[in-house]
């Protein structure tokens, strides 16, 4: 009976680092996920400080872990924490918007004219409104997981626009075919014009002035600045909501009270 088992391998500890890299794993990706939940309800607080601290006390717990020496499958939760902890509160350090105030369009302005290409290829010309009520979503393209949120949410709105005859149009700087391939990750039915070029986004005054191609660059990143607008049937800008943080963005409530103010549904 002596020295049964004598030959089995022992189990190594897990070593301390190991551990700290799964905490600090473990907190990056819950945070993670219960941000991008209330990015897709478009319901991020203003304040995010505390998903901010969250955020980089993973990272640091995941620099720790590396310090007191992980496996090397340990390294693999300390790395991701890292990443996503420090990753995140910089997007939040550039979330906000910049425009220069004196060209963006305001309530009372007529809605200006003009030309693009929908998410067909088709040409569009914006005379095709004149005596709609329209609702324009500006947003930056599908790869933002903002937009994406933001877009589905007004889709719950569908009833309410159909009841008012309101048409629905979007512009980002998406080709026609990434809009038609893509559209599917929201289902709101409306027309999307491609906007490469900033051409309408520039007549509206909403590109975003915030980001440049190369430091000290003049020339500002091509991406408009999200922004809600309704449109009366004369042309005329009655409401806009400007998103001066491309994080937060218009809550389908606030578009309908917005709507129930200023579309009047007699005769619709």
């Amino acid at each position: 009976m002596e020295g049964r088992g004598s030959g089995r391998a022992a189990v190594k500890p897990m070593k301390t680092g190991t551990k700290i890299a799964l905490v600090a794993a473990v907190i990056a990706a819950v945070t993670a996920r219960y941000w991008f939940y209330l990015a897709a309800e478009v319901s991020l607080p203003t304040d995010r400080t505390g998903f901010v601290i969250a955020f980089l006390g993973a990272a640091a717990l995941g620099v720790y872990a590396l310090i007191k020496r992980t496996s090397w499958l340990g390294a693999i939760p300390a790395v991701f924490a890292i990443v996503v902890g420090a990753f995140l509160p910089f997007t939040v350090s550039i979330s906000a918007q910049i425009v220069e105030r004196d060209s963006v369009i305001e309530v009372g302005d007529a809605m200006p004219r003009f030309t693009s290409i929908d998410g067909q290829g088709q040409a569009f010309d914006s005379a095709s409104l004149n005596g709609h009520l329209v609702l324009i979503k500006f947003f930056r393209a599908h790869w933002c997981p903002y937009c994406v949120g933001e877009l589905r949410r007004l889709e719950e709105l569908r009833a309410e626009f159909d009841k008012r005859g309101v048409k629905v149009l979007t512009v980002s700087v998406d080709l026609p075919e990434v809009i038609a391939d893509r559209r599917h990750l929201h289902g709101l039915q409306a027309t999307m014009l491609s906007d490469q070029q900033l051409t309408v986004t520039d007549k509206f005054g909403l590109r975003n002035k915030g980001f440049h191609s190369a430091p000290g660059s003049e020339e500002a990143e091509a991406l408009p600045v999200p922004a809600t607008l309704l449109i009366d049937e004369s042309g005329k800008v009655v409401w806009i909501d400007l998103s001066a943080d491309y994080q937060r963005r218009s809550d389908p409530s606030v578009v309908l009270a917005a709507m129930e103010a200023h579309f009047d549904i007699a005769g619709h």
